[in-house]
């Protein structure tokens, strides 16, 4: 499931372009369904318990995903997809780099692959051209990326708590309600 989300980040332009919907609208639309469709799934899971921790890794996943996926689509509103998708992509690069300090797990080759990767993205993007689109575009997708790889962490602790079924459903519908207010608003950012 984690690497068909991940792989998928790609393919939403082809979805959200011709809709002509703004991130503002799209993004509690999408949490909505994802939320009702696992719902089932996760009502017949195995009884979960929800002590105060599970309920922190709760608004923590469905803030986090929320302001993931809002700045994600916001992003291929203000820039180019190959823009936005590049910066997004900065999330694995975050994670490499925070695993030391949050999961304890050390990896020497780390910042060095980091570092490698985002002279990468630098020499993609091209930010000494002065392109109007990396501005905002960029900004909003790196945001992404680093609400993403806080996911990323969040995740593993409340699936070990409450289940796969339940984080997807339950966080999606946290998430869903968060942005509710946004579909009233035009696009972030214009």
């Amino acid at each position: 499931m984690v690497t068909g989300a991940a792989a998928s980040w790609g393919t939403w332009s082809l979805f959200l372009r011709p809709s002509g919907l703004p991130g503002s609208v799209s993004t509690p639309l999408i949490f909505l369904l994802m939320g009702l469709f696992a719902l089932p799934v996760a009502l017949r899971s195995p009884a979960a318990r929800f002590g105060p921790r599970a309920h922190r890794l709760l608004w923590a996943n469905a803030l986090a995903d929320a302001l993931n996926v809002l700045t994600f689509f916001s992003a291929m509103e203000h820039t180019t997809v190959a823009i936005a998708v590049l910066t997004h992509y900065a999330a694995p690069v975050l994670v490499a780099v925070s695993a030391p300090w949050i999961d304890r797990e050390r990896n020497p080759a780390a910042l060095a692959a980091a570092a490698l990767a985002l002279a990468g993205l630098t020499l993609l993007l091209e930010p000494w051209r002065g392109g109007g689109a990396l501005g905002l575009g960029a900004a909003l997708g790196l945001i992404s990326a680093v609400c993403y790889a806080a996911n990323v962490f969040i995740v593993r602790r409340l699936a070990a708590e409450i289940g796969v079924a339940r984080a997807i459903s339950y966080h999606s519908l946290l998430a869903a309600v968060l942005l509710a207010p946004l579909l009233a608003l035009g696009p972030l950012g214009a």
